[in-house]
């Protein structure tokens, strides 16, 4: 099966998908947010969810987040298609599906990173919560191509919102996810 990745020259090669250490992931997503100048206050790294209190310009946001490596979809003919595999946490968790506070996130993060070149990839888990099983949050190869050029893309993949981020456009990610995602 071909799997499709991006190098640095923004070319799109035949290579295998580079994967990190769910600890790692955890630490380079609390590098970007404090590289957008986030102060981390407190951090929690017990179980797939992962809670972040951080601070930025007088206000408080708690982030509550699950990271996985991004990796090819399993379909041989559709090697453009990349994802993270998620279960439904509304059953164990639904608090985070409706949170109290403006300032509380809760998201899916998926790690890519191919070639040094870091990207973030944000999937509003409120969309996938209509199954018991498992399900795939898909990002486009083309999203992640746009990604690398523009530094921040919000976009439709497989029917559903994806938000894609350097390590620079964290917070421009959070305010749109705020105008977008279901508050209750």
């Amino acid at each position: 099966m071909p799997i499709l990745n991006i190098n640095k020259n923004f070319e799109i090669i035949k290579a295998s998908d580079k994967k990190f250490k769910p600890k790692d992931l955890s630490l380079f997503f609390i590098e970007m947010i404090t590289k957008n100048g986030f102060k981390v206050l407190e951090f929690k790294d017990e179980g797939a969810i992962k809670y972040l209190k951080t601070y930025k310009n007088g206000k408080t946001i708690e982030i509550y987040f699950l990271i996985r490596n991004v990796a090819h979809s399993g379909w041989s003919k559709k090697p453009h298609i990349k994802r993270i595999q998620v279960q439904n946490f509304s059953i164990d968790n639904p608090e985070l599906f409706s949170p109290s506070d403006k300032n509380v996130y809760f998201f899916f993060v998926g790690y890519y990173n191919f070639d040094n070149n870091p990207l973030f990839i944000f999937w509003d888990p409120g969309r996938y919560t209509e199954h018991k099983t498992n399900r795939s949050c898909y990002v486009f190869l083309n999203t992640l191509l746009m990604a690398y050029k523009e530094g921040y893309v919000d976009s439709i993949n497989m029917n559903r919102k994806v938000w894609v981020i350097d390590d620079n456009n964290f917070e421009k990610f959070l305010i749109n996810y705020s105008s977008v995602i279901d508050r209750k």
